[in-house]
């Protein structure tokens, strides 16, 4: 079972926590039930992580729950953190003395909400105190937990995510290579919920501008720093230079730690020192524990980013990252319709992946029908196995992409397709056997 990470604040004291948006919950659902019916809400709750739904349900919070006063817990997030609760009534559920006191916290919430909240599943007709007849509930008998979880999706509706991050990051897992390492997902994801966190604490501004420097810096230094020229970022979010020091200072309460540095690299030409700004800004991330010291924070979260904007177009990556939408970081919540162009690029990589064969930049964008300079990283996103199938021509090296980052067999074939027209032919085709170089010029 994955292990679940920190979880973003509660509400406020005093604040009127039932007249908020869907999107504010830390849970889209909560499971109550009598210990008899585990298994088929185990199940249920399985399926709803599968679907991308953010389930409380106890066993998935053993780390978290170790330690802490149950009652007053629990009753925090049956009154105030989950969207809906859903009530699994049973006998055994209204002799018991745990689940009783769920739905006396459930129905407190319920009492003041504007809308519906509590929401009944019945293995049998066992009258439950508070809760009315008249209230619709669902049939379990000859239910299988699959359907009901497809119910509770439904229900949830398709509304733009915020502050979001899925249950299962199995996309993230697997950009970092850790997908079959339990302990680094186990530690990445408390990681990713540390990062929402600290993105939730501050403000538009600020946080418009940490992504942008995340997004667009050179990942070169990771996982130490990452850093960008001080001018690039200034003209990226529009902010002059003393703004962007006070903004990025102003983080440090949450665990970033910001310079800046001047270029080690001396600027010149034949004809002189080259003009220009040589400053950088170096961003450092901490999440503020000491439980994860083998595993880097900025690593985890730079590639959040990355993930959640892969195959995106600038306007629309950073739309996702305005709403803290980090749906793109696993599989079962993942849009697959990107927008735009985005939707023609991510069909080229694909292809080039399955056919293992590099491809420039210029016959992309004839293909595109895109300006050449616009093939870039803004586009592509941030350097990666899946784009390092797309090179220069002069040299048919990906620009920008370290060793680690190239796809492993990216030199098994010579060939490089060179144009628009043959890359539309090429994948009309379904072309997957290129000749090397070598077998060419026989």
């Amino acid at each position: 079972m994955e292990e679940q990470g920190a979880k973003p604040e509660s509400k406020t004291e005093g604040q009127d926590e039932y007249d908020v948006d869907a999107n504010d919950f830390d849970y889209d659902v909560c499971l109550s039930f009598a210990g008899e019916k585990r298994k088929y809400v185990e199940e249920v709750a399985n399926e709803l992580r599968s679907r991308g739904v953010r389930v409380f349900f106890d066993d998935y919070e053993k780390p978290d729950l170790w330690g802490k006063d149950l009652y007053s817990h629990l009753d925090d997030i049956y009154r105030h953190v989950c969207r809906y609760c859903i009530l699994f009534a049973s006998k055994e559920y209204a002799d018991k003395v745990w689940p009783n006191h769920e739905r006396r916290s459930a129905q407190a919430r319920a009492l003041k909400a504007k809308g519906e909240y509590i929401l009944p599943a019945r293995f049998d007709d066992t009258p439950i105190p508070g809760l009315p007849d008249t209230v619709h509930y669902i049939d379990l008998n000859g239910l299988p937990p699959a359907d009901l979880a497809v119910l509770v999706v439904k229900k949830l509706g398709n509304s733009l995510r915020r502050n979001y991050l899925p249950p299962v990051l199995d996309r993230l897992y697997a950009s970092l290579d850790i997908d079959n390492d339990r302990k680094a997902m186990g530690a990445t994801n408390r990681q990713a919920h540390h990062f929402l966190r600290a993105l939730r604490r501050m403000t538009p501004e600020e946080r418009s501008v940490v992504m942008a420097l995340m997004r667009f810096g050179c990942p070169v230094e990771l996982p130490s720093n990452i850093h960008i020229n001080v001018d690039l970022l200034r003209r990226i979010t529009g902010k002059s230079v003393p703004k962007l020091k006070r903004l990025l200072g102003g983080v440090k309460s949450l665990g970033f730690e910001c310079s800046m540095r001047e270029s080690e690299d001396e600027e010149s030409n034949a004809d002189g020192v080259v003009l220009g700004d040589s400053q950088y800004f170096e961003l450092n991330w901490s999440s503020l524990t000491d439980d994860d010291d083998d595993y880097s924070a900025l690593m985890v979260a730079c590639e959040m980013v990355a993930v959640a904007t892969e195959d995106r177009c600038e306007e629309c990556g950073t739309e996702l990252l305005d709403r803290l939408d980090f749906s793109q970081l696993a599989n079962a919540t993942a849009s697959s319709e990107p927008h735009g162009c985005e939707e023609e690029l991510a069909d080229i990589l694909d292809y080039l992946n399955k056919a293992r064969v590099r491809c420039t930049y210029g016959a992309i964008a004839e293909v595109l029908d895109r300006p050449a300079r616009s093939v870039d990283r803004r586009l592509l996103g941030r350097p990666r196995p899946r784009t390092s199938w797309v090179v220069r021509k002069r040299d048919g090296e990906p620009t920008g992409h370290r060793s680690q980052e190239k796809h492993r067999e990216l030199y098994q074939v010579d060939y490089i397709i060179q144009n628009g027209r043959e890359l539309l032919e090429c994948m009309r085709t379904a072309v997957v056997d290129f000749p090397s170089t070598s077998d060419l010029r026989r």
